[in-house]
């Protein structure tokens, strides 16, 4: 049968994406249950990275493990979810939608892409349990902040610790839209906190005075002043350091960056041309990419 005929359930869609769950969910590893159902809600104990023949997966992401490793170990963390959800219902057509996914990472105390690895088991579940809408997710308690952002200086002017509750809290947003001569249009924005000031203006540039595409304006290598230090994405610059001599002039080290990295923001570009076609920039330092949808 052609599984593409089939009603799109939980279980048709477990066999389109090539998820197999294993016999059994893991046995609890502590004295509680794996599900509690609770007024038309269904409660999913805490999984771990279990492999199917039993085995935990160990380790620290940031330090001996990688946010790759990191996210497929998620995924397998849904995977096993997923199992204990059909153990309990017999089917997992019975589940409605996903409304919470609780994930906890251990990272090493400078990893900052906890998002990114709970996706693995939040795309999982999301796609597997629902129409890809997704679900929330929260790391509480753990003293992590997810992608650094509460901490971002740009946040807090005053200086950290010395926000004052109740005041609205400012943002580091900064979408930029550019209306061409010629009649196109590119819009554009970033995270990067501090960087998000010189990861923009210098894409711009890149759009404007140099008249690049938006995937070159993007992936041109980018440099950011701050408290004396010339960060500098090297590998990407011709005749570097020389070519930086007027930068230099307002810093008093350089600091060369030898492949790309997420501290210098992750610029996205959306672009309409002059004849109405679509196009686009994803920033490959943050995971982005382009899709025309529609």
């Amino acid at each position: 049968m052609d599984i593409t005929s089939l009603p799109t359930t939980p279980e048709t869609r477990l066999v389109r994406i090539g998820i197999t769950l294993p016999d059994a969910a893991p046995k609890p590893i502590g004295s509680f249950r794996n599900v509690r159902v609770s007024g038309g809600m269904i409660y999913v104990s805490g999984q771990g990275p279990v492999r199917a023949d039993g085995s935990l997966i160990r380790g620290k992401v940031g330090a001996e493990i990688s946010a790759e490793e990191a996210r497929d170990h998620a995924r397998l963390v849904a995977i096993n979810i997923l199992s204990a959800l059909r153990d309990a219902l017999g089917s997992l057509d019975r589940v409605g939608g996903v409304v919470k996914l609780l994930g906890m990472v251990n990272a090493d105390s400078d990893f900052e892409r906890h998002p990114f690895v709970i996706d693995g088991a939040g795309n999982a579940a999301g796609i597997t349990l629902s129409h890809g809408e997704g679900n929330g997710s929260e790391i509480p308690g753990t003293g992590i902040l997810m992608n650094n952002f509460l901490g971002e200086e740009d946040l807090f002017p005053a200086g950290l610790g010395n926000f004052v509750p109740g005041e609205r809290l400012s943002t580091m947003m900064a979408p930029t839209i550019i209306e061409h001569p010629c009649g196109a249009v590119s819009v554009l924005g970033s995270g990067g906190a501090n960087r998000i000031r010189t990861a923009i203006s210098q894409v711009v540039c890149g759009l404007v005075l140099d008249g690049l595409q938006p995937p070159e304006a993007v992936a041109q290598g980018r440099i950011h002043v701050e408290n004396g230090v010339l960060s500098s994405e090297s590998f990407a610059i011709d005749d570097c350091p020389a070519k930086l001599s007027g930068a230099l002039r307002h810093a008093r080290e350089l600091e060369e960056f030898n492949e790309p990295g997420l501290f210098f923001g992750g610029v996205h570009v959306a672009h309409r041309k002059a004849d109405g076609t679509l196009a686009g920039g994803g920033d490959f330092r943050r995971n982005g990419i382009v899709a025309e949808v529609g």
